[in-house]
C-alpha cells in the first residue's frame, strides 16, 4: 500500500495541525519497513521548503530539505528526468 503526500499534509505535520496524526501514521507506516511506502513530488518539497522558510525561517526550511531529500523523512520523492528539449510539440 502507499500514499501521494501533498504540501499540506506535511506542513500540517511539521506545524501539529489538523491532520498531522492521520500524516504521522503514513511516515510511520512508511519508516517501519512495511510494505508501504509514503510518496511526494520533489515540486511539493519545494513548496514546503519555501513555506517554510517565509513563515519560520531559513533554519527550520533548510533543516526539513536536507532531511527530506537524505532520507531522514521516509518518503520516496518522485522526481521527472529534465530531458534538456524544447521542441514544442503539437
Amino acid at each position: 500500500m502507499s500514499v501521494c503526500l501533498d504540501a499540506f499534509a506535511l506542513l500540517a505535520w511539521l506545524q501539529d495541525e489538523p491532520g498531522a496524526d492521520l500524516t504521522e501514521g503514513f511516515l510511520r507506516q512508511a519508516g517501519s519497513g512495511q510494505v508501504f511506502q509514503s510518496f511526494v513530488s520533489a515540486i511539493n518539497v519545494g513548496e514546503v521548503y519555501y513555506r517554510l522558510y517565509r513563515m519560520r525561517g531559513a533554519e527550520e526550511a533548510e533543516t526539513f530539505w536536507e532531511e527530506a531529500w537524505q532520507g531522514l523523512i521516509p518518503l520516496t520523492i518522485i522526481t521527472l528526468p529534465l530531458t534538456g528539449s524544447t521542441k514544442r510539440h503539437g
